[in-house]
Formats: C-alpha cells, structure tokens, sequence
C-alpha cells in the first residue's frame, strides 16, 4: 500500500517522568466503575495502548489526517515507544492498515482527549479508504475527564502542559513545539522536504505519550 517510517526506542525500567515511575498498574474497580465499562477489569496493562496523533490541521474536516501516530505500550523491560510517520500524504492507506495490523493484538485504548479528537478523525480516515477499524469499539480510557474531575479544585488548567509541569514535575526541553504550530510544519515539510524541523513535532509526540503513561500510573496506582 506504500511505505511508512518508524522510529521505535524503549524506556527501560525503572523509568521516571518527572517524578512518576512509569508502572504498568492494572485497572482498579474503581476507575472501571468511573468508566462504566467493566471490560477494563479483563484487561492486562501489557495489552493496553497509549495513542496521540499529530495531523495536519486543528480542526475535523475532509482536508484533516493524522501524518504522525505514536503508540506506546508497556513491556517486559519497560515502556516500547513507536512513531508511525508519513512523509506524503499519498501513503496514507500504507499508515492506516500497518496501525490495523498492529491494533489487533491489544486490546484497550488510552489517550488523552481522545474520544473527542483523535479516534474519530481516525476512524472518518478509515471510512475514506473504505477500510474497517476496531478503534470505536475498544475500550477508550480518555484521561481528560477523570483528571478534570480529580484536579477540579487544585488546578486552573487541565491541559496536559499543566498537569506535566504541577503533578508529574516534568519539564519539556527547548526542543518542543506548540501544537497549533505542528500543521503548519508539516506543510512547509510537504513543500521544501526539509525534515529537520520536524524534529520538534516527533519530540512533542513522544513526550505527550510519556506523560499519558505517567499520568495513567499516577492515577491507577492510588
């Protein structure tokens, strides 16, 4: 169907994000009663995934894709990160069904405003190319509304920038770029094939993964 790149790196264990040791704990009752969705508690943390997605435009419509997906999982020797990239936007259905084939052996799903943004932009892709995904049937773990709901009182803003820099003690290098800004770098990449500035776009990517994963830690290890 085309051709992709990856770029793979484990974080081995022990591992710190800030100050939150990455651990693979399993879902509680608790958070699958706050879930309403007791497959959770079938789930083991090695067949969940962390996904974020970088794409080409801010907003759903016709004209947006995602160019970028990270996946990050645990594993026996720590956090495996992966980036799926596509350097022109032909190779698209070649990303869509390599992340098919690599969904089917999990099993739940974790992001970070994600039901909102990311699953369903994949998933009109999917529908585009005339392709079926599991994606709006997996178990989804959104972390934004259990975290607005725990930080209510403490935190002004629960953007993950905040909750980084105020409960996991992170702080991201100069290497890291806005988000309203990751669009328009893949356009100029698009038009000069100059991949150095995408640097920053795979950085912001990893980096939103890593905290998902810390956050996730922090919460189910309460």
């Amino acid at each position: 169907f085309g051709h992709i790149y990856c770029v793979d790196k484990i974080f081995y264990s022990p591992y710190r994000h800030g100050i939150i040791e990455l651990v693979p704990f399993p879902f509680s009752q608790t958070i699958a009663c706050w879930m309403n969705d007791s497959r959770w508690l079938d789930i083991h943390p090695s067949k969940v995934i962390f996904m974020d997605v970088e794409t080409s435009g801010l907003y759903h419509s016709s004209g947006t894709f995602a160019f970028l997906i990270g996946i990050g999982r645990f594993i026996q020797e720590g956090f495996h990160l992966t980036q799926f990239f596509m350097d022109d936007p032909i190779q698209e259905q070649a990303l869509l069904i390599h992340l098919s084939s690599l969904l089917e052996n999990y099993h739940g799903l974790v992001s970070f405003n994600g039901k909102s943004f990311d699953i369903p932009l994949l998933c009109s892709r999917y529908a585009l190319i005339g392709e079926k995904t599991n994606l709006g049937e997996m178990p989804h773990f959104d972390l934004l509304p259990l975290v607005r709901r725990l930080w209510r009182n403490s935190l002004p803003s629960k953007s993950l920038n905040s909750l980084e820099i105020n409960v996991l003690k992170f702080i991201r290098t100069a290497e890291d770029i806005p988000g309203w800004y990751v669009p328009e770098l893949y356009r100029e990449f698009l038009i000069h094939k100059d991949a150095q500035p995408l640097k920053g776009i795979f950085y912001h990517n990893a980096m939103d993964i890593l905290s998902m994963a810390a956050l996730y830690s922090c919460i189910t290890g309460i």
